[in-house]
């Protein structure tokens, strides 16, 4: 007999040791793979019960450039409509640096609020899957929901109102020729070559930038790995409460993680307005511009962005005009009907980086 009970022990272990080993992530698509869940996990009793977590993958260490790749993917949802526009077009008819730095400031602050209003859009249906397990859902789960759809109307706002902004710069009308930006920020170290540039000339404001951008890219780096890290804890979290549980530490967990990845974008944004501010102060005159776009962002030539890599290469403050890799050939990150996919933080990528200057 007792032989009997510890086969049948070792049986039940197995069996859910391998349910725990395949859990669900977060995909729509692998959610439909596996609507029957028949052959993983056993039907459940005729009870009130919280349905099995659809867990969220282990955390990994991930890039800046990766998770802002990921974070420009926009889901079934998205409501804005425009025509792409490159960085390089956005300057063409600058006819000042004065005017070079306003389109540039600009071009950045709309493109940050798309990727705010693309995390907003996430955030809402990431919520609603994972209400989907808390039976039953409490009000502060309620209150929750609809302060994300109020959020998703507020980003969707303030990108229309600078999308006319930056057409009204550009000297252009109707809504048919509303702009959408479709170069990424940059996200990858930034040679400042500050020696170079500037030498004998005096310039504090340089000279603390020359620091500055260091340290946040070193913050870029810092925050990407709490992205992660509030990630893991989200799913530890969410596969670890109890059937008894309101699903408030649920939510708590899940408002920490969406929190990490605002301040991750908020970063990226002062990031990309101070190299701009940078090139500003080491090149005041005019500066052409496929190399002023090269100065802020450089980006793969089209045989490698062919190969399936859309990774940002490093950059510098000091850079050659280069037309056969600029403008056109960056990651088109709004134009492109892309999925979400929030189990995947985007492609992967070699770990080494150089800069252009040795191309």
């Amino acid at each position: 007999m007792q032989a009997c009970l510890c086969v049948v022990g070792m049986l039940l272990a197995a069996q859910l040791s391998g349910a725990d080993s395949d859990r669900y992530s977060w995909s729509e698509s692998d959610a439909a793979e596996r609507s029957t869940g028949a052959d993983i996990y056993p039907a459940a009793p005729a009870t009130n019960t919280r349905p099995e977590p659809k867990a969220l993958p282990l955390p990994r260490k991930v890039s800046p450039a990766q998770l802002l790749v990921d974070l420009a993917k926009r889901g079934s949802s998205f409501q804005l409509q425009g025509i792409p526009l490159t960085l390089s077009d956005a300057l063409a008819g600058a006819s000042s640096r004065s005017e070079q730095s306003k389109c540039v400031g600009l071009y950045w602050q709309l493109a940050n609020s798309v990727l705010t209003y693309n995390l907003a859009e996430r955030e809402d249906t990431e919520l609603a899957m994972l209400q989907d397990g808390v039976l039953p859902a409490g009000r502060v789960w309620q209150d929750a929901g609809t302060k994300a759809k109020d959020t998703i109307q507020t980003d969707l706002q303030t990108v229309r109102v600078l999308q006319y902004r930056l057409q009204k710069k550009l000297r252009r009308s109707g809504k048919s020729t509303l702009p959408l930006p479709s170069d990424l920020p940059h996200a990858r170290a930034y040679e400042t070559r500050y020696g170079d540039l500037f030498g004998d000339r005096q310039s504090g404001e340089a000279a603390e930038l020359n620091r500055l951008l260091e340290l946040e890219y070193s913050s870029l780096t810092e925050l990407a790995g709490q992205v992660e890290a509030s990630r893991g804890w989200l799913d530890r979290v969410r596969t670890g409460q109890s059937p008894q549980s309101d699903g408030a530490d649920l939510l708590q967990a899940y408002q920490s993680f969406a929190r990490s990845r605002r301040l991750f974008l908020q970063a990226v944004s002062d990031y990309n307005n101070n190299i701009a501010r940078y090139t500003e102060l080491a090149t005041p005159e005019r500066v052409d511009t496929q190399r002023l776009v090269a100065m802020l962002i450089k980006t793969k030539s089209l045989g490698e962005n062919r190969r399936g890599d859309q990774a940002i290469w490093r950059t510098s403050a000091e850079q050659p005009a280069d037309v056969s890799g600029l403008g056109r050939e960056a990651p088109r990150t709004y134009a492109e009907p892309e999925r979400i996919t929030p189990q995947r933080i985007g492609p992967s990528e070699s770990t080494q980086d150089r800069s252009i200057l040795v191309d």
